[in-house]
């Protein structure tokens, strides 16, 4: 809690900020062993941010659903509803 002892809640819609990340201008960071990893810096230093600007409490909601990656293109990532 804060000093005044208030409570500031955020949500984070998840699956937007890392497709926003992974798209947006600092997409193509790669660690040393060549994995994309500029989405998720992306989406912790947001997170960061909220967390420094007096968040007290911090959500993320993310689909279930992902689209195929481009990597892999031929099959679904859709659960079986089976």
């Amino acid at each position: 809690m804060t000093q005044t002892g208030a409570v500031h809640v955020h949500l984070v819609d998840g699956t937007y900020e890392l497709f926003r990340q992974f798209y947006g201008r600092n997409s193509g960071q790669r660690n040393a062993q060549g994995v994309e990893v500029g989405a998720v810096r992306g989406a912790l230093r947001s997170t960061f941010a909220l967390l420094n600007d007096g968040a007290t409490h911090v959500g993320v909601a993310c689909l279930l659903y992902t689209s195929p990656s481009p990597r892999d293109r031929t099959r679904s990532r859709m659960p079986s509803s089976a």
